[in-house]
């Protein structure tokens, strides 16, 4: 009897080519943005995102996500994730007004310009 092999696909991809060549349109942005707020929690826990992320169904690692793009695309968007990661970790723990989170802001509000600047497509947090 034949043994049957499964791949695992990676069905999640961002492919930043994709995303630019789509024309940009405010569905395709939103789906994008939904997207990384999801993937921000897939990797970063259930409590970071709080309101902004819905609780999902079925728990997917960081490895069936797949990103495409050049290599400072790619750079840029990590980290721009780390950075909103950052801040909503000292959101959470101290609060909009501390200093911790308005340097954590500062350095998201950095990494969303470099991302977009390098990948031409707007940070789809906002």
């Amino acid at each position: 009897m034949p043994s049957l092999h499964e791949e695992k696909l990676n069905p999640y991809i961002i492919d930043f080519e994709k995303i630019k060549s789509n024309n940009l349109n405010e569905i395709f942005l939103r789906a994008f943005g939904n997207l990384t707020k999801w993937f921000i929690k897939r990797i970063y826990g259930d409590k970071m995102l709080g309101a902004l992320v819905g609780e999902g169904g079925e728990d997917v690692s960081p490895s069936d996500v797949k990103i495409v793009g050049k290599p400072g695309e790619v750079k840029a968007y990590a980290a721009a994730l780390e950075a909103e990661k950052e801040h909503i970790r000292y959101y959470n723990q101290y609060g909009p007004d501390h200093p911790r989170t308005a340097r954590a802001k500062a350095i998201l509000d950095m990494a969303v310009k470099k991302f977009e600047r390098v990948t031409e497509i707007p940070w789809p947090i906002e």
